[in-house]
């Protein structure tokens, strides 16, 4: 038998086809013997031909049923062809028969990764830690998961361990690395990066992580500096996706598409590259209203080249619903996979609410808050919030709740109060983030139903302040309409001068709307008051008031579906997203997201609200410059500040914020035949 075996190993090596033909043949005459079929497997993998591979172990699990090795390679090859349900039924099987089976559960590991189900994953690897030691890939990976997961600590406790015994493991390196900035300790994760640049100096992968995270901390400087001297070793794309990333950074949105032009011209069949300036480009579109046709031409081109590509794909639903094509949208997210990626998930609901199932929406939106780690919505750690008021906290049935962080802000707190006490608001809810100049101690003094909560945890580590509101929301806003607005903006709505909030809530009651739509229309004075020396009361409507009616709509996939830009901070570059949903029904599992720029979904109502936004006053300059150099853990904050400080600096001692555009503000019936607020007939008539 052992020369036979010789010459048909040499038989297939050297005449694959006339091998092929005569072990079909052998098949054919004596159907259950095995050694036909095996060698027809090895000829099929020469070739790279999975789908007869899979086949013929089809076939020998037809001679051989339980053959546990025959099960596991067709679970594989099946994994390997992308048929997902169908390997993942045949793995479940295996694990069924025996659940202490190493391989089996390796691939459902491996599915659960492909669909984006970190849970599963996680469940998967713990199954697969009983039976079998993990190898610190694998370990790595499992602490990547738990901080993805929004167990954190426990992240870094089993890292903790693994780096006790391979103190310079790459793979736990970077694993810690992820998990700090997944907590938002941005500065530490930098550092861990900066760690594993030095075990691993020819990872280029860990360099240029180590370069985005000192982007991410606003180092940008040093930033450029390494990624000059690492040039030739990052290779022509990621030193260009690198650069360009730094040149938005600087604001420097003209250079920052050059950069990845350029990189294309010499890469042109580079997905990254197209998928970044795609990217880019829709972002301009939306901050300054830039055209989309060289995005629409991008994404077209790379289709012909990767048509399945996921990432191709999720980017090109965007780019219809920024042109407002809202149906080629759906039907490009019609092709999505039904995976857990959290993306793809965001879009699946985007979908719903453009079908009008906002209780399916809301459905997807309940799955992604329990399969994945949205920071914002993780509860504040335990004590956080303390309760610095001893007044009654028994809520009435209709009151109307107001919602607010503040830091330092004594200077706007009675203009603040009076104004939305004389909207209706019934009872204060105020998150003093360590104050130090007597906010706190004037807030206690207030005769009505204000109620005071103080902590000295980070804004910026507690999501800008969104775990702090959405808790308090969650604890007092049950089945209460919940205002969330900051101490520098008035909520105008359609009649406002003559109206109140009990009417408006009323309304949206009525009409089972369950959130309200607003952006910030940021106010400026002629000249430049400043913060008043004594407590004295300020007019802010009155001493601010003029806007620049100079605004860009664009659809997307959050809640409240709408991104808006401009007024008069597009002067300065940034292109802030102006958005905010300030008013949302309790009770109704709805969640603020980056601040109110983004909720959970939510019914909105056919009325818009406006935000009069006093950003721009008293000294402002000087606030930006300080919040520029102050709040290294909000990175976004401190590019923001330092842009606008630059703007100002453009004009000397005396800003020119004034041009063709700016208007002074009188009404909200001004506001609503300027089309910048909604209303309907049943609300004002």
């Amino acid at each position: 038998m052992r020369p036979l075996n010789r010459f048909f190993d040499w038989l297939d090596l050297l005449f694959p086809p006339i091998s092929e033909k005569f072990h079909l043949a052998a098949r054919r005459i004596s159907p259950n013997r095995i050694s036909p079929i095996r060698r027809l497997i090895r000829i099929a993998e020469k070739r790279g031909d999975r789908g007869s591979v899979c086949g013929f172990i089809g076939a020998l699990l037809e001679i051989e049923p339980e053959n546990p090795a025959h099960r596991l390679e067709k679970a594989r090859l099946l994994f390997e062809n992308g048929r997902n349900s169908e390997a993942e039924k045949l793995f479940c099987e295996i694990h069924e028969r025996n659940p202490d089976h190493p391989g089996a559960l390796r691939g459902l590991v491996q599915l659960a990764r492909r669909n984006g189900d970190r849970g599963t994953e996680l469940t998967w690897m713990d199954e697969l830690q009983r039976v079998s030691p993990l190898a610190p890939e694998m370990l790595s990976r499992k602490g990547v998961l738990l901080g993805e997961l929004g167990e954190c600590e426990k992240a870094e406790r089993l890292l903790a361990r693994l780096i006790e015994k391979q103190p310079d493991e790459p793979s736990a390196l970077r694993a810690l690395a992820i998990v700090a900035a997944t907590a938002r300790n941005y500065d530490l994760a930098r550092d861990r990066w900066e760690k594993l640049c030095e075990v691993a100096p020819r990872d280029t992968d860990a360099r240029a992580s180590h370069i985005r995270s000192l982007i991410k901390t606003a180092e940008l400087d040093e930033a450029q500096s390494i990624l000059d001297q690492q040039s030739k070793a990052l290779g022509p794309v990621t030193r260009a996706l690198l650069q360009s990333a730094l040149q938005e950074a600087r604001l420097d949105w003209g250079p920052a598409l050059e950069t990845i032009q350029a990189a294309r011209a010499e890469a042109p069949g580079s997905l990254r590259l197209a998928l970044r300036e795609a990217r880019l480009r829709m972002m301009m579109a939306k901050r300054f209203g830039a055209p989309l046709e060289p995005a629409e031409s991008l994404i077209r081109e790379a289709e012909q080249r990767f048509p399945a590509d996921r990432n191709l794909r999720t980017v090109a639903a965007e780019l219809h619903l920024l042109q407002g094509n809202l149906s080629a949208a759906a039907a490009e997210i019609d092709r999505l996979p039904d995976t857990r990626e959290q993306r793809i998930m965001e879009l699946k609901a985007w979908h719903a609410h453009f079908r009008g199932n906002e209780h399916e929406a809301k459905q997807i939106w309940e799955e992604i808050l329990r399969t994945h780690h949205v920071p914002h919505v993780k509860p504040p750690r335990e004590k956080a919030l303390r309760r610095e008021d001893s007044k009654p906290l028994s809520i009435q049935k209709g009151e109307i709740l107001l919602f607010t962080v503040f830091r330092n802000e004594k200077w706007r707190l009675p203009w603040f109060l009076d104004y939305y006490r004389s909207l209706g608001v019934d009872r204060f809810f105020f998150i003093d983030n360590d104050s130090g100049d007597g906010s706190r101690e004037y807030l206690l003094e207030q005769p009505d139903n204000v109620h005071v909560f103080w902590t000295s945890d980070h804004y910026g580590e507690a999501c800008s302040g969104m775990q702090w509101i959405n808790e308090l929301v969650k604890i007092h806003g049950n089945e209460h309409w919940c205002l969330h607005v900051d101490v520098d903006e008035a909520l105008v709505f359609p009649g406002v001068e003559e109206s109140n909030l009990a009417k408006l809530t009323d309304y949206m009651e009525k009409k089972g709307h369950e959130a309200l739509f607003a952006f910030m229309n940021d106010m400026f004075a002629e000249k430049e008051p400043v913060v008043p020396e004594t407590d004295g009361h300020v007019d802010f409507i009155a001493d601010y008031p003029l806007f620049d009616n100079h605004y860009h709509f664009s659809n997307v996939l959050y809640c409240p579906y709408q991104f808006v830009s401009g007024g008069v901070r597009r002067q300065f570059g940034f292109g802030e997203i102006l958005t905010k949903t300030p008013l949302i029904r309790g009770g109704r599992g709805i969640k603020f997201l980056m601040s109110s720029h983004r909720i959970t979904p939510a019914v909105i109502s056919d009325v818009t609200g406006i935000l009069l936004h006093f950003k721009l006053a008293g000294n402002y300059r000087e606030t930006f410059l300080a919040d520029a150099g102050e709040n290294t853990r909000i990175p976004e904050c401190k590019r923001r500040h330092a842009a606008y400080a630059k703007g100002l600096s453009q004009w000397g001692d005396r800003p020119q914020l004034s041009s063709d555009a700016t208007l002074r503000y009188s009404s909200s019936e001004q506001l609503l035949e300027l089309g910048l607020l909604k209303s309907s007939p049943e609300f004002l008539p």
